[in-house]
């Protein structure tokens, strides 16, 4: 049965939660965890730190949505015939006439009113923080995909992604306490970690996004020349990753660890450069790469928490 058709035959809750791709904001939970671990947070604010990962969440969400709406107005997922299920392309909900876009539509704006909601009440539980956060993971949200920034048309969807995804473990901090030295690399290992997983999803995409005017990094080169600068986003990952250990003070065991997700970044990378080409063989090597982020954000965590 066509992934499409499988949605569409469950209840209609089951076609909302598909609309936001949850399989992708596990993503931001790993970040949270991050910031958790490096707060140590007292009993009496974990509560509230349950209403920023929803919140965090929530705007994850928003995010795909807008994207899905967003690519659907600009033409590019109808053409996007090389996309690999279920990691890219979208959900592709309108296309296959799961929902519409004007539902989808709504789907956003309710996501965006619920979170106006619930960023109130964490301005009123920690302040301007609050503001500061929310205001950059909504620009971040709505100006990844949709006019008028379209960051992901200009190049400028990386670092935006990136500097989101920082965001995430540094601001859970920041509710706590100022945050640290050795919070500020992990914020940015786990940055170029997630920058990895969009990086490797636009292969698939990157006919479908040039033909509507997308100038991502991967559209920008060749696919055999992407493909080989994905090393340097690994070393630096890897590099700022493994300065946290002496700046945390952490054992050195630790270090040794963190070979495991290398070596399953280093399978995606041989992967890649094998296959960058035939985009539609790249499954593997998506896979790889995102338990090998799911690797490293734990590795933080256990770093940062003092393990």
């Amino acid at each position: 049965m066509p992934a499409a058709a499988g949605v569409a035959s469950r209840p209609s809750a089951w076609r909302w939660l598909a609309a936001t791709r949850p399989a992708f904001l596990s993503l931001t939970l790993l970040g949270w965890l991050i910031g958790v671990a490096a707060s140590h947070p007292p009993a009496a604010l974990r509560g509230g730190l349950l209403l920023a990962l929803l919140g965090a969440v929530l705007l994850h969400a928003l995010a795909n949505v807008v994207n899905d709406v967003a690519d659907d107005a600009n033409g590019g997922d109808a053409v996007n015939t090389g996309r690999v299920f279920p990691f890219t392309g979208g959900s592709r909900l309108i296309q296959n006439g799961v929902l519409s876009a004007r539902a989808m539509t709504g789907l956003a704006v309710a996501l965006g009113v619920v979170l106006l909601g619930l960023g109130g009440l964490l301005l009123w539980w920690r302040g301007w923080p609050v503001a500061v956060l929310g205001g950059a993971g909504f620009l971040v949200a709505w100006g990844y995909s949709a006019p008028p920034l379209a960051l992901n048309r200009r190049g400028l969807g990386e670092p935006a992604v990136a500097l989101a995804f920082a965001l995430v473990p540094w601001g859970t901090a920041w509710l706590v306490a100022w945050p640290s030295v050795p919070l500020g690399l992990a914020a940015l290992a786990y940055a170029l970690a997630v920058a990895a997983v969009l990086y490797v999803n636009q292969f698939p995409d990157r006919e479908a996004d040039l033909a509507c005017g997308k100038r991502h990094w991967v559209a920008r080169w060749t696919p055999q020349q992407a493909a080989r600068r994905f090393g340097f986003l690994l070393a630096g990952l890897y590099a700022v990753a493994a300065l946290v250990v002496p700046a945390a003070d952490g054992p050195l065991w630790l270090l040794p660890v963190l070979l495991l997700p290398l070596v399953l970044h280093a399978t995606a990378w041989r992967m890649l450069l094998r296959d960058a080409v035939q985009p539609v063989r790249l499954a593997p090597a998506i896979r790889f790469n995102l338990l090998a982020v799911h690797g490293v954000a734990l590795w933080l965590a256990g770093a940062l928490y003092g393990f």
